[in-house]
């Protein structure tokens, strides 16, 4: 499911960041530029070079755009019990936990992120080493805005790898070191990533 990042004009990524910071439900195959996605095409034009704010608020991810790292599998049959099982052994734990993970993947396509949130939180209660649940809630909250929770969830798993979105939020959160670093990995591994070659411009 993945799909490149939606380029949108400033005043529009502004009035989208001030709607998450206003309301839980705003919205993640591999991030746009990120752990393996395919980059955007980028325009041949020369382009003058956009100040950090600008080129991050176009780079913004859309809340589909970004779910290859985590199974896209449809939910199964929900579990039997709500709480953790008493006696339970670790085999079953897991597969419940990927339930709800597979279940807050659906929510975060559907734009749903309060109940994204929830069921990846559900999945950690089963199994609080699940990866993929704590991406999920990275990427709910880098949607909603959350940019230090973003970097709290996602930097654990991409820090060393290069990630898209874990880069917007280290600007975010006033990090540009730790956000250059992330580009420069992305360009690493995909030299014509058009995504990452003007984030990492745009950087002082």
């Amino acid at each position: 499911a993945d799909a490149s990042p939606a380029a949108t004009s400033v005043d529009s990524a502004r009035a989208s960041d001030a709607g998450a910071r206003g309301g839980p439900d705003a919205s993640v195959g591999d991030p746009p530029g990120g752990d393996g996605g395919a980059p955007a095409e980028a325009s041949q034009a020369d382009e003058p070079d956009a100040s950090p704010t600008d080129v991050i608020a176009a780079e913004a991810p859309a809340a589909d755009s970004a779910l290859g790292d985590i199974a896209p599998d449809a939910p199964d049959a929900p579990p039997a019990l709500e709480g953790v099982p008493s006696g339970a052994s670790a085999e079953e734990l897991d597969r419940i936990a990927k339930h709800w993970v597979q279940q807050g993947n659906a929510e975060l396509r559907g734009r749903q992120l309060g109940q994204a949130r929830s069921s990846y939180e559900r999945a950690l209660r089963f199994n609080p080493r699940s990866r993929d649940a704590r991406i999920g809630l990275g990427r709910v909250a880098f949607q909603q805005g959350q940019f230090a929770d973003a970097v709290r969830y996602l930097e654990p798993v991409f820090r060393g790898r290069g990630n898209m979105e874990l880069g917007i939020a280290y600007v975010r959160v006033g990090r540009p070191a730790d956000a250059k670093a992330q580009f420069q990995k992305i360009l690493e591994r995909d030299p014509d990533n058009a995504d990452a070659q003007r984030a990492l411009r745009s950087l002082p």
